[in-house]
């Protein structure tokens, strides 16, 4: 019963801690390690940024929701909604078509600005290899698309 007391208490420990702390990056590119222009961009909001993820329920990109905590984590000025499509249509189709939007898109939002990132921006198909192989083979490109979009209304 001890045992099972002092799992419990371990498991809430950890999953209170930041995703930089838990999350080791082993991805050969190192996709979960911002860079310093990340770093700085986030360190430079002086006002709140708002990033409303695009996404149904259960469907959830682990890349996307492993990115946004990592830039929730390392500026106070930045919070992470989720839109579910179904559910809140309506806001939704201030930023997207209704029959384009993809799970996963995101909206960038900095007061009255915002700017759309689509889940193809964030997951690029790389054109050459396709053409080649024929092969669809997919770079992540989150931390770009989402800073840029950061930067951009920040400016």
């Amino acid at each position: 019963l001890l045992a099972l007391v002092c799992a419990i208490v371990l498991n809430l420990a950890v999953s209170a801690l930041p995703t930089s702390v838990t999350k080791l990056d082993t991805t050969a590119m190192k996709m979960f390690d911002l860079s310093e222009q990340t770093l700085e961009t986030l360190s430079d909001l002086d006002s709140e940024v708002e990033i409303y993820w695009i996404v149904r329920t259960g469907a959830e990109d682990t890349y996307i929701q492993t990115l946004l905590g990592l830039y929730s984590e390392k500026s106070g000025n930045l919070k992470v909604t989720k839109k579910d499509p179904d559910v809140a249509a309506t806001f939704v189709q201030q930023y997207y078509d209704a029959a384009e939007v993809q799970d996963n898109s995101l909206v960038v939002k900095r007061g009255n600005r915002y700017q759309c990132v689509p889940y193809s921006d964030i997951f690029v198909v790389d054109q050459m290899e396709m053409i080649m192989t024929g092969e669809q083979n997919f770079t992540f490109e989150g931390e770009g698309a989402v800073s840029l979009a950061a930067f951009t209304l920040h400016v």
